[in-house]
């Protein structure tokens, strides 16, 4: 069962940008950290676009919903959706890359380790990269300086490395939060548990291209990590061996993404006058705007795949 809060404007223009992230006990670092988001997020091309922030509360016990429910009710921006129960972190952005009108979805963590300038810079490289090659892309961060401990830096270098050798996706940092990716191509990933690791694995391994970008890594403001290092390493050796499986058995009928020339950021202009993706039986394929298919479309969208869900 989901529960949503927001004031935005049910008839507005859709937004270029949906930023979604997943929390779970952030109660020191939630707010904050969005006014950061709202502060990095000033770039004239990011607010031509405009954007939205979609916070998906996993069943946080510190208070966490209701803070961004009172928050989301004074911020037009805002959505501020909760889960019943805890069902995970890769639920909870599933829920979130559901509910996003953007056509761009940017992710990053709660706890306030991902800086949002580091986000708005990404969107940035997305939106040139997405003017290249005909083919789905994915920007990810790679985290430069861990602030984490020693252990959990040795634990992370490992776990890179023998997720690396075994995927081979030349991915240098999988577990980053900070990534962009337009929501057609990431819907049309598998989607499961855990499935948040290895996106960067799941694009490539769909026909897509991952572009790696140094970011910087914070000390987290407050709460605490919600992952054991040896509970994740053992969870970790099961999926790894899954998405192996996975990559040999996923062959699309055409690559991720499609030949949608992305102008340069300078020049973007609204999300109406920009051309929409539409699925088709052969994959991807460019579709200009239409009158009649409006917001009331999109959600209706959404909703029926919430209850399939």
């Amino acid at each position: 069962m989901l529960s949503t809060l927001s004031t935005r404007d049910p008839v507005s223009a859709d937004p270029l940008i949906s930023v979604v992230m997943p929390v779970r006990d952030e109660a020191a670092a939630i707010l904050p950290l969005i006014a950061e988001i709202h502060r990095a997020f000033t770039m004239p091309d990011i607010l031509a676009g405009g954007y939205e922030i979609i916070a998906v509360d996993d069943g946080s016990s510190d208070g966490s919903d209701r803070l961004l429910a009172a928050a989301a009710l004074a911020d037009p921006r805002l959505v501020a959706i909760a889960h019943d129960r805890g069902r995970g972190q890769s639920a909870a952005m599933t829920t979130g890359f559901r509910a996003a009108r953007g056509r761009v979805i940017a992710t990053l963590d709660a706890d306030g380790q991902n800086d949002p300038a580091d986000l708005a810079r990404l969107i940035r490289r997305w939106m040139i990269e997405a003017g290249g090659p005909a083919r789905g892309v994915m920007v990810a961060g790679h985290r430069r300086g861990r602030a984490d401990g020693a252990w959990r830096k040795l634990v992370s270098r490992v776990a890179n490395g023998i997720r690396s050798r075994v995927l081979q996706d030349g991915t240098p940092d999988s577990g980053c939060g900070l990534r962009v990716i337009a929501r057609d191509d990431l819907l049309a990933l598998p989607l499961f548990d855990h499935a948040h690791r290895f996106m960067p694995s799941l694009v490539t391994a769909a026909g897509g291209r991952v572009v790696s970008v140094e970011v910087t890594d914070r000390r987290r403001r407050g709460g605490r990590s919600k992952y054991r290092t040896l509970t994740r390493a053992l969870q970790g050796i099961v999926d790894l061996a899954g998405v192996a499986w996975l990559q040999h058995r996923l062959r699309p009928l055409d690559p991720i993404g499609c030949a949608l020339a992305m102008p340069a950021p300078s020049a973007m202009p609204a999300p109406s006058a920009m051309p929409a993706l539409s699925a088709g039986p052969a994959g991807f394929a460019l579709q200009k705007p239409s009158a009649a298919a409006g917001p009331a479309a999109s959600r209706a969208a959404i909703s029926s795949g919430e209850a399939a869900a």
